[in-house]
């Protein structure tokens, strides 16, 4: 029992520690063409642009606090012990227009442990 109580404490500060070391660096700016589209009336999110962005950052493998330096802030967030999910509006739907035909689209940037890895697009 000893034993799986220091496994426990030593992820949590593993975990901790990763948070922590995680911030944003003034290289880091905000992406224009993301930050204005916040609700996702104007058509300029995609995956393939989020992608762009990454990879002109080099963000693979970096932590979320440098992703909302560089894609603002998520419009919904979830969280667990080991996983963070920065979920943003690519297109709106329903009754907002330029885009009322059209289902609600959500990029997600998926993090584990602290670090980035991977995109998931998806619609209602």
């Amino acid at each position: 029992i000893r034993e799986a109580i220091t496994m426990k404490v030593a992820i949590y500060v593993l975990c901790l520690t990763a948070i922590l070391s995680c911030t944003c660096h003034t290289s880091y700016q905000e992406n224009e063409d993301w930050t204005k589209d916040s609700i996702g009336t104007l058509n300029l999110r995609s995956k393939e642009l989020a992608e762009k962005i990454i990879k002109e950052h080099s963000l693979y493998r970096e932590c979320s606090s440098k992703f909302i330096c560089v894609f603002g802030k998520p419009n919904c967030r979830e969280t667990t012990l080991f996983t963070d999910k920065l979920i943003y509006i690519e297109r709106m739907g329903g009754d907002f227009i330029p885009n009322a035909n059209r289902d609600t689209c959500f990029i997600s940037f998926n993090f584990k442990m602290g670090r980035f890895v991977g995109i998931d697009e998806s619609c209602e």
